[in-house]
């Protein structure tokens, strides 16, 4: 496959995540039910426990979304691929990574199972966007989908959580999300900070 030039990918517009939402739907499905255990943490709720297992789930869809796109990388799939791109995609995957265990902990202080699958009704959508994808700046737009969806998820977590360990969780991951879109929209084109104020507008809920 040829490389993607440099102006062209540059001049890609990025855009908006309502064909992921539309395919995908408002809600998403808890993908593990509550179970008791002894040595919870009580002061991690139902509502705590339900945006752990909901970020768990956008986490492991986002590392394997970055891992495939990895994998493509160091097979040559985009040809020539900017050094920026091809280090953001690297330690992006990790950083979803760290974020994926930092839910599952307060899963398990919450007392609830780990959550082993990816989000269920995003993870179809991004399957078959992934396997279409032809370009970098298909990707890269996909990408940006999946930040801005776990962003604006955090985002309305803050006002929706009652423990302190998931208010700070949702606030240290949001803003790296906020840090990934920035750097996409860059590379797309586009000014990195359009917004004066957050908007959940694409947040999905437990």
């Amino acid at each position: 496959m040829k490389a993607l030039p440099r102006r062209t990918f540059l001049a890609g517009g990025a855009t908006a995540a309502a064909g992921l939402l539309v395919a995908c739907g408002d809600t998403v499905t808890r993908s593990t039910a509550a179970a008791p255990a002894s040595t919870h943490d009580r002061t991690i709720g139902r509502t705590d426990a339900d945006i752990a297992t909901l970020g768990a789930g956008l986490e492991i869809l986002l590392a394997r979304a970055y891992r495939s796109l990895r994998n493509r990388l160091d097979g040559g799939a985009f040809g020539r691929v900017p050094p920026a791109m091809d280090e953001y995609v690297r330690v992006t995957m990790t950083h979803h990574e760290e974020h994926g265990r930092l839910w599952q902990d307060i899963l398990r202080k919450s007392g609830r199972p780990a959550v082993t699958r990816a989000n269920p009704q995003l993870s179809p959508v991004v399957d078959r966007r992934l396997n279409v994808a032809a370009e970098l700046e298909d990707v890269a737009n996909l990408a940006l989908d999946l930040e801005s969806v776990a962003a604006d998820t955090y985002l309305r977590s803050l006002a929706e959580a009652t423990s302190v360990d998931t208010i700070r969780a949702a606030a240290r991951i949001g803003i790296i999300e906020q840090q990934h879109q920035a750097f996409l929209l860059l590379a797309l084109g586009n000014y990195p900070a359009p917004d004066s104020l957050l908007r959940p507008e694409r947040a999905i809920t437990p």
